[in-house]
Order: structure tokens, then sequence, then C-alpha cells
């Protein structure tokens, strides 16, 4: 079955209300949980990530080499486009919308693996080579 780990961070209401949905979830093994140091682990562990388009987020799921399906639902704030955008031009993170989308994304996924590859390669892609030192250079001599 589709495991779904639910990051809740401080917010115990939502912690509850994602323990309670999985209890009654008949076909998702949902996994609630708090607040997170080991993330870098916890992202390398999972096939599909689950999360705002947010550039933090987002770039530690490009790091971990973790495909990302954006939370749309409620829309997407004006900050979060140009994450949206980026991913899009990349060839990963389809925003969802609505809940019936993210379920038949889902579906999607289960009947063929080869649009989760593509999305994993395209992150592969996107992932900046060398130390970040070498990144952070190149930044600086460009900014010069």
């Amino acid at each position: 079955p589709l495991q779904v780990i639910a990051l809740c961070r401080h917010n115990a209401a939502l912690l509850n209300k994602v323990k309670r949905w999985g209890e009654r979830a008949k076909y998702v093994s949902v996994r609630p949980l708090a607040r997170r140091s080991d993330m870098q682990r916890l992202l390398r562990s999972v096939d599909l990530l689950m999360a705002r388009p947010g550039t933090g987020t987002t770039s530690e799921a490009i790091l971990c080499g973790t495909p990302i399906v954006f939370n749309g639902l409620g829309g997407v704030m004006p900050q979060e486009y140009l994450t949206v955008k980026f991913a899009r031009q990349a060839g990963f993170g389809p925003v969802v919308y609505r809940p019936h989308q993210l379920a038949r994304l889902m579906n999607r996924i289960s009947d063929d693996d080869t649009l989760l590859r593509g999305w994993r390669a395209a992150v592969e892609s996107a992932r900046p080579r060398g130390h970040p030192r070498l990144i952070l250079d190149r930044l600086a001599k460009a900014t010069a």
C-alpha cells in the first residue's frame, strides 16, 4: 500500500487530525510526524514528497534527489510562483489544486512507475554538481 508520511512540525492539532485520518484510511499507511532533525535522511527514504512550493523545502528535496508534488490546495502564494515555474521548466513538480487531482495522480503512479522515474531523473538533472563552496564561488564571481 501507499505510505504517507505527514510532517506536521509544531502543529499538534494538525498532527492529531492526520493521526485520526490514518486510523480511518484503508488503502494507505499514514505516519504523522512532528518536528524532525533528520530531514535529509527522511527525504532520501521516500519516493515522493508533497509540500508547499517553498524554495527551502524544494531545494532540500532537489539536493536529496526526491521528486515533489506541490500542494496547491487553497492556491499558490505569489512568492511560490518562481519555485513552481522552475520545477515545471526542469520537468518535475506538478501542482495539485484539488484533492481529486492527488488521487488521480497517485493512481497514475501506482499503475505506471515511468512518471515517477521521469520526475526522479529531472530532479537529479536539476541538482547542482560539486561542493557547495564551488557554487558560492561561482555566485560571488557572477556578482562581482
